[in-house]
């Protein structure tokens, strides 16, 4: 599945949409409801939320600590 449908890592550079060549990090940091919103809309656009958030998926608070993250981006 990996190969099909790649993890985007945050230093890559969108080729499409409103953002077309900004990295995934830059445009989290410009609008980051923009990246849930691309994550969301086709599941198969798969993003890499922990590192940029640098929320551990090994840490047993992760699933807290991604709501507060979402909680933070959609106050």
């Amino acid at each position: 599945m990996n190969e099909i449908f790649p993890v985007h890592k945050v230093d890559e550079v969108l080729p499409f949409g409103k953002y077309k060549g900004k990295t995934i990090e830059e445009i989290y940091k410009l609008d980051p409801k923009y990246i849930f919103w691309l994550a969301g809309s086709c599941p198969y656009y798969r993003i890499d939320f922990p590192t940029f958030t640098g929320i551990d998926p090994q840490n047993a608070d992760a699933e807290e600590l991604f709501k507060e993250e979402v909680d933070r981006v959609f106050p």
